[in-house]
């Protein structure tokens, strides 16, 4: 049998593997590493600075969620809400113009450079229910999510729930989940309101 004379991957290539072709300095530090291999790997052109501590794979294909992805890895504790969850679910037309990200009520966020944010402090429980895991990126149900635009209505503004909440109940490929709508609702303390939301869309729905 022939020997393969593939070079086998380096320890940095393992880790840009890992992270699904992205990498922080703070990975490279932990996984004990020299963080120089950083800025060699950028002048060799196999990654690229994002941001400040951020690199990803050159040969990387970019997603639609690209900006969640990179704050993400700056933010792994962030998870995202209101208007940009809105999004991810595609319960919006509109496209928000910062992302709107919730953290836990004592965790301050530094300042990035890129994307600019929308920075909610949740209470623990508000912060820990109704969370998914996406491909790289952690965001609110589309429940927790409705129930969240409606509990942070004074700051973001009714329409983005009540068209959010149309669409909900109206996707062709999914039925609506009520319990669980309710569930989140009580949790963020808006059921009263969440269900006369309902009574009110289920009535000009059938009309």
């Amino acid at each position: 049998m022939e020997a393969s004379n593939a070079t086998p991957p380096s320890p940095l290539e393992h880790l840009i593997q890992a992270g699904g072709g992205y990498v922080t300095h703070k990975a490279v530090v932990e996984a004990h590493l020299d963080p120089h291999l950083l800025g060699h790997a950028v002048r060799q052109g196999l990654l690229e600075r994002l941001q400040r501590g951020v690199y990803r794979a050159t040969t990387r294909e970019m997603t639609s969620h690209e900006d969640l992805l990179e704050v993400s890895l700056r933010l792994p504790y962030a998870v995202v809400c209101l208007e940009s969850a809105l999004a991810v679910h595609s319960l919006t037309t509109a496209n928000p113009k910062r992302l709107h990200l919730a953290v836990p009520r004592t965790r301050r966020v530094p300042p990035l450079a890129y994307p600019p944010l929308e920075v909610y402090h949740f209470s623990a429980p508000m912060y820990g229910y109704g969370i998914e895991h996406r491909e790289g990126f952690r965001v609110y149900c589309a429940e927790k999510t409705l129930a969240d635009l409606l509990r942070w209505e004074k700051r973001v503004g009714l329409d983005l729930f009540l068209e959010g909440l149309k669409r909900y109940l109206t996707r062709p490929h999914s039925r609506p989940d009520l319990e669980s709508l309710l569930k989140a609702a009580r949790v963020c303390k808006v059921e009263v309101r969440m269900r006369q939301a309902l009574e009110v869309s289920t009535y000009d729905l059938s009309t």
